[in-house]
């Protein structure tokens, strides 16, 4: 499969989850699934992108939450950094990201003193002497807090789940967040 085909087919399967899920918890658990949105990190960002964009007029997605979105990885399917999307969107960038001009969507929020890896778990729960030797040869940790870096995007995009609005204070709140566009 080609990268453009991988990437249609990721896209598709997003879709299909966003359909299949909510009808399935809600029917396993006698409860109603409220708002859905999809997301994605790094190589899952274009993905996200693409599902969100070519979603029907009637899908359950509300919104879509990127963190450092590898754009480049769009095989020219994707619209250019810095477009908007047509559902709400908010972009947590990293230093390099941000040092790179990483924009997409209504939102984008620098994450001071993060670096790309510190938008996965490893830096949780690696020792730090781990994690800053690796920063040495990949942007494993920034100098941030990892726990504080999560604490700060999850309470984010938790807002950002609750009120729909990218452009809330509540959404942008983060003493490491630097609002870039």
């Amino acid at each position: 499969m080609t990268g453009r085909q991988q990437l249609t087919r990721r896209a598709s399967e997003l879709l299909e989850a966003v359909d299949f899920l909510p009808k399935e918890l809600e029917r396993m658990y006698s409860t109603k699934v409220g708002t859905t949105m999809v997301g994605g990190h790094s190589y899952g960002a274009p993905s996200a992108i693409m599902a969100a964009n070519g979603a029907a007029e009637d899908s359950r997605i509300a919104g879509l939450i990127l963190h450092d979105p590898a754009l480049g990885m769009g095989y020219g399917m994707l619209p250019p950094n810095g477009a908007k999307s047509k559902i709400p969107s908010v972009t947590y960038t990293s230093d390099e990201y941000n040092k790179a001009k990483v924009r997409y969507g209504d939102t984008t929020l620098h994450v001071r003193g993060a670096y790309h890896g510190n938008f996965v778990d490893a830096p949780l729960w690696a020792p730090s002497v781990v994690m800053r030797t690796l920063s040495l040869l990949i942007p494993a940790a920034g100098p941030s807090s990892p726990v504080e870096v999560h604490e700060q995007l999850s309470e984010s995009a938790s807002e950002f789940i609750r009120n729909k609005n990218p452009a809330s204070p509540t959404v942008q709140s983060g003493k490491l967040f630097e609002f870039i566009a």
